[in-house]
């Protein structure tokens, strides 16, 4: 939960500055008035530890602009958050010779460079070349920069030599430092009759501070704004709703599945060469593997990382504001779904919602996005030309500003895997609206209707690190299995989103491709694979981190970063080859014996079946004599099997001893079950007169023996059980 100390304390400092300023109502002509332009409220991810609230944009009207030749003084603009402030951090202060707490990539933008407002207007960075940044003997230090007046005041943040428009925020120092940002020493000309913005962006809150909130739960995230030091701004914004808290995502098994031990499966994968399989496994893999089903918890949960994947894989709609659209034309088997990871582009609009896992960007190294800023957003005939000049100063490190180190990423842990498997699953998965069934039963299949794209990545155990595909992926499409390494009974699979729809909520399959080539002499003395383990899993949003306030780079604290819920539960089994018989009356009293026969089926003309060779083992339920309890179970010799295609003959009152059975049943009652360690098996019981032959006269009854198996295992050339309960 928040430390609602820290709020109540910053409020105060909001309440003392407001009682210091003049009341709105007694304000003269020559005071700075600013209002609340727009404040955008972001859905924020539950779950996440870096989501960006939206931005604030204050409009700031009179006051008296400085003279020309004067220097424009400094104020200290101070905004409190609700949740811990975790934007990242660009630069530490050490060793810098300046006050203050450490550089975050959260920025003050002045006058809308660049933007729909003044899309021909520089934007230029406090630190740049052509700025004067006050880093000498006695001076404030580095991100402080001196505005020499014009006595134009919308000259003084135009973006040319000495004009910069973007300041860099700080950790607050103190008992703030966690919930508070700091804007020190920003240069503020009153705008007279003119209209001044202020816009502040690139914030990260601890949205799990919380807690996951339930899928109907929306908790809301507020900030306040205070300034000081200059009389120039009395600033006293309290309460600005700028992000709303829900549920971003939920895990569930879309179908678990069985499989029989001594039965192959996908045993073709096995013969192929690391990371692929042989081919690619189109619609027959889903009717036989476990399902894990990501949906979103609302439209905008899943994230790209820079818009550069977005204008990659995408096409621009033909409807209009719509923006840019999944593959439009795109079928899976035609190799025309793109899976694009260009280098970013630069993300440097104010007002424009890129969707994305970044913020405000503007690096030397990024391409301008052309046009910019992309269709969909703002005007779609908006061209701006105010992006010649990069973020840059080693200062403050504020060319790394807005920088996600990926893009939104979807993790499944799977734990107490059986020994004797391999695990694969489709490096390519399509994302598809909720409530919309993808044809072929095949999610890595683009069937013309997905509206994003997913690409299986390598990452270290927390699910970070650069994006890492398998080698080998072509342009989209169906693709070669890929096979997910083990380690201790355990695996990791992590997906990174390329493109999504930010107005359509989505959902995704990832199959779980179980392999491989039965062997039932194998160790552990069951056979391999192990059976009766029964696999589980968990899932949710990678990288999963326990850095929960600001971070440097350096700290390799990724962007974003979450809270792993741990949602989940069982997800498959291997099921032991046997055959389970009940002979519902036997009985060796009054003159009768009881004669038992069990026949391994596993051969047979179809080919559906795998010989199959085991024991038998004996469970007797009822009394020897009048009332004596039945006799121990008891079990075939292992050096004696019952082959495939013969069958097991016994008697109570004499046993079997070519199988080490012993006549135990003597004088015995009730019924028996069988278990016998090979799949197909059916049972003939006769009862007689003791020692009577096949023609002696007398009463006699013969049964054939229930099967007592669940269906679901693999049966032979029908899709009805073996059991007479048909």
């Amino acid at each position: 939960m928040a430390d609602f100390r820290k709020w109540v304390f910053a409020l105060a400092v909001v309440a003392l500055l407001a009682g210091l300023s003049v009341p709105a109502s007694a304000q003269s002509a020559t005071t700075v008035v600013c209002t609340v332009q727009s404040a955008t409220d972001n859905l924020l991810r539950s779950q996440g530890y870096t989501e960006q609230v939206g931005d604030v944009v204050l409009a700031c009207t009179g006051g008296t602009p400085y003279a020309a030749g004067a220097v424009v003084q400094g104020i200290t603009i101070q905004v409190f958050l609700t949740l811990n402030v975790t934007s990242q951090i660009t630069k530490s202060v050490s060793g810098l010779g300046t006050t203050g707490g450490n550089f975050l990539d959260a920025l003050l933008i002045i006058d809308e460079p660049n933007s729909a407002t003044n899309p021909n207007q520089q934007i230029l960075n406090c630190g740049a070349p052509g700025t004067t940044e006050l880093t000498g003997a006695g001076q404030p230090g580095a991100g402080i920069c001196s505005i020499i007046s014009d006595g134009t005041p919308q000259d003084t943040y135009n973006g040319t030599t000495g004009h910069p428009n973007v300041f860099q925020g700080r950790q607050a120092l103190g008992s703030l430092s966690n919930t508070s940002v700091v804007f020190q020493g920003v240069p503020f000309d009153p705008p007279g009759s003119a209209t001044r913005f202020l816009r502040f962006t690139n914030i990260r809150v601890n949205a799990n501070q919380l807690g996951i909130v339930s899928p109907t739960a929306q908790v809301s995230v507020t900030m306040g704004i205070t300034s000081a030091g200059s009389s120039s701004l009395p600033l006293s914004i309290l309460s600005l709703a700028v992000g709303t808290v829900q549920n971003g995502l939920t895990v569930a098994t879309a179908g678990t599945t069985s499989f029989a031990q001594c039965v192959n499966s996908y045993a073709n994968l096995l013969s192929a060469t690391a990371p692929f399989g042989s081919s690619s496994i189109p619609s027959p893999y889903a009717a036989g593997s476990a399902f894990v089903r990501f949906s979103e918890g609302f439209n905008t949960s899943w994230k790209p990382k820079n818009f550069a994947q977005s204008l990659g894989n995408g096409t621009i709609s033909n409807l209009a504001g719509n923006g840019y659209i999944y593959s439009p034309n795109g079928i899976g088997g035609a190799n025309t779904s793109p899976i694009a990871y260009p280098a970013d582009v630069n993300q440097n609009v104010p007002g424009y919602n890129y969707f994305t896992e970044s913020g405000f960007e503007f690096i030397s190294t990024a391409a301008n996005p052309n046009p910019n800023p992309p269709v969909g957003g703002l005007q779609d005939a908006l061209v701006v030309t105010g992006d010649n000049n990069p973020f840059v100063d080693t200062n403050t490190g504020i060319n790394k500003a807005g920088i996600a180190t990926q893009g939104t990423r979807l993790a499944i842990t799977l734990s107490n895997l059986p020994l004797g498997i391999s695990l694969f699953v489709p490096p390519v998965l399509f994302l598809f609206p909720q409530g919309y069934t993808y044809s072929n039963s095949s999610p890595d299949y683009n069937d013309g209707n997905a509206t994003g794209v997913m690409v299986l990545t390598s990452t270290d155990s927390f699910g970070s690190t650069g994006y890492n595909p398998p080698s080998g992926l072509t342009s989209g499409g169906l693709q070669p299995m890929a096979t997910v390494s083990q380690s201790n009974g355990g695996a990791l699979i992590v997906y990174e989103i390329l493109f999504t729809s930010p107005s359509a909520n989505e959902y995704v399959d990832v199959p779980i491709v179980v392999s491989y080539k039965y062997n039932l002499s194998a160790n552990p003395p069951l056979g391999l694979p192990q059976p009766g383990v029964q696999a589980a899993y968990t899932g949710g949003f990678a990288p999963f981190d326990t850095v929960l306030t600001a971070a440097p780079e350096s700290s390799a604290a990724p962007i974003p970063r979450f809270f792993y819920q741990n949602q989940g539960g069982n997800i498959f089994l291997i099921a032991r080859c046997s055959c389970n018989l009940l002979f519902p009356f036997v009985t060796q009293q009054y003159g009768y014996d009881t004669g038992i026969a069990i026949a391994n089926t596993s051969t047979d003309p179809f080919g559906a079946a795998q010989p199959q060779a085991g024991s038998v083992t004996f469970n007797y339920y009822g009394v020897v004599g009048t009332n004596s309890p039945p006799p121990a179970a008891q079990t075939t010799t292992a050096s004696t099997p019952v082959a495939t295609g013969t069958v097991l003959l016994y008697t109570l009152s004499q046993g079997n001893t070519n199988f080490g059975l012993d006549n135990r049943g003597a004088n015995f009652t009730g019924y028996i079950i069988t278990q016998a360690q090979f799949q197909y098996c059916h049972g003939f019981a006769y009862i007689s007169a003791l020692g009577a032959g096949p023609t002696s006269t007398g009463i006699s009854e013969g049964y054939l023996a229930l099967v007592l198996d669940a269906w679901g295992l693999p049966v032979r050339g029908t899709l009805l059980g073996e059991s007479l309960g048909q």
